[in-house]
């Protein structure tokens, strides 16, 4: 996630996709199921394997032990390296890495804004004023 979200997409999300379970959707990949996720996964899970069947008393090497050790820091690393290079090869839906990092958050934060009350945690956060509520009374009617 951590690397979709900061290197394949630059911060930048479409909200009303987030909450889509439509085929079309950004983030609907394959029927629901990201494979390009899935299998950066299986590579980094396959480094420290054995060195975890060695921990059960047949060591394979000190190699593997070491790797073992290292278990979540080289399958984070690993992991993600390869999620990057699958979605480098094969592009994920969207043109949201087109933009700069998080270009689109203004564009985002007025969606959440104009779609709540006025008095809306996110809005009246941000001190926005300018929403109010005969404007959302008119873009709703």
């Amino acid at each position: 996630m951590l690397i979709d979200y900061f290197f394949v997409r630059r911060g930048n999300l479409y909200l009303p996709d987030l909450y889509r379970h439509s085929s079309t959707a950004r983030y609907y990949f394959t029927k629901g199921f990201n494979i390009r996720a899935f299998a950066a996964f299986i590579v980094g899970s396959l480094l420290p394997l054995p060195g975890l069947i060695g921990s059960f008393g047949n060591s394979f090497s000190t190699a593997a032990d070491h790797m073992f050790s290292l278990g979540w820091i080289l399958s984070f690393l690993v992991g993600s390296l390869a999620y990057w290079i699958l979605c480098a090869l094969f592009k994920v839906p969207g043109d949201d890495a087109s933009y700069g990092f998080e270009e689109k958050v203004a564009e985002a934060e007025e969606m959440i804004c104009q779609g709540g009350d006025a008095l809306s945690p996110s809005c009246e956060a941000k001190g926005d004023t300018s929403l109010q509520v005969e404007e959302i009374e008119r873009n709703v009617i």
